[in-house]
């Protein structure tokens, strides 16, 4: 069958016709980075707290140090051992319970830290700690349980140790080997002195009256006017004060401690552009 066309027409069947082709666009996703976004933050607690740990060691070796080892009493069923004991001030004593009963331990005069000793209940199994005081008078202290008896017991404090005195004590200096004495000089042989008459006296020189002296030559100074004689100053006013205040202090601690933080805000501001991008 044929389809009948306009004269002005004509098939395209048979003719090849080109298809545009284009080429597609890639869209890759930038990876993303996932970075601390405040490391200053975090250097600044690692610092802090680094810092606390060495401060909270150092004064535990001080108090250490200071109070030298605690010694420790037991509470057993025969009594206090040891029952008397020697401490330093600033020394922590200890008493462990090995009873089946809780005790309450008390003195008239031991001085501890916060006033005289009184323990609070030590249950059978359980420790009390106490430390002498500081300032503690040397002196011989008795101590007794309230709810036992047979116990009871003694603190010497010592007297504490004297400063030693510096060992560097500068040797004498010697006077070193001894020199003979010089033996005294002679004037020599006299001479007579000749008298006065005989010494020939200058014929220019003057005898007589005094010159006296020329009045141009030493003017007289006029006195001062009354009015100006006997009158004190005006004294000054309290309100009146230096020009400058005396400056105290380091010079330039302010300003350089302004340029440190200027520095530490502009490393944090970069550190943390640096992490987003």
């Amino acid at each position: 069958m044929v389809a009948s066309l306009h004269p002005h027409w004509h098939s395209t069947d048979t003719e090849e016709v080109s298809v545009p082709v284009h080429a597609s666009k890639t869209h890759t996703e930038p990876v993303r980075r996932y970075a601390v976004r405040h490391p200053a933050a975090i250097v600044g607690v690692m610092l802090v707290l680094g810092l606390g740990m060495v401060f909270v060691r150092g004064v535990q070796e001080l108090r250490g140090q200071a109070g030298g080892s605690p010694v420790i009493i037991r509470i057993t069923p025969a009594g206090l051992e040891p029952q008397d004991v020697s401490l330093s001030p600033g020394q922590t004593i200890t008493w462990r319970n090995e009873q089946d009963a809780p005790h309450i331990l008390t003195s008239d005069a031991l001085p501890v830290e916060g006033g005289i000793l009184s323990t609070p209940h030590i249950l059978p199994g359980t420790d009390f700690s106490a430390r002498i005081a500081p300032d503690a008078e040397p002196g011989n202290f008795t101590y007794v349980s309230l709810t036992a008896e047979n116990i009871t017991g003694t603190v010497t404090i010592a007297a504490p140790a004297p400063t030693p005195l510096p060992s560097s004590i500068a040797a004498p200096v010697s006077a070193g080997p001894s020199r003979p004495i010089a033996a005294p000089v002679s004037a020599g042989p006299s001479r007579p002195i000749a008298p006065l008459a005989s010494i020939p006296r200058n014929p220019y020189a003057l005898e007589g009256t005094p010159i006296p002296p020329s009045p141009a030559l030493s003017p007289q100074i006029p006195p001062l006017p009354p009015s100006s004689r006997g009158t004190p100053l005006p004294p000054l006013a309290a309100s009146v004060r230096p020009f400058t205040q005396p400056q105290t202090g380091p010079r330039g601690m302010g300003a350089a401690l302004i340029i440190s933080m200027i520095l530490v805000v502009g490393l944090c501001v970069r550190l943390t552009r640096k992490g987003h991008s």
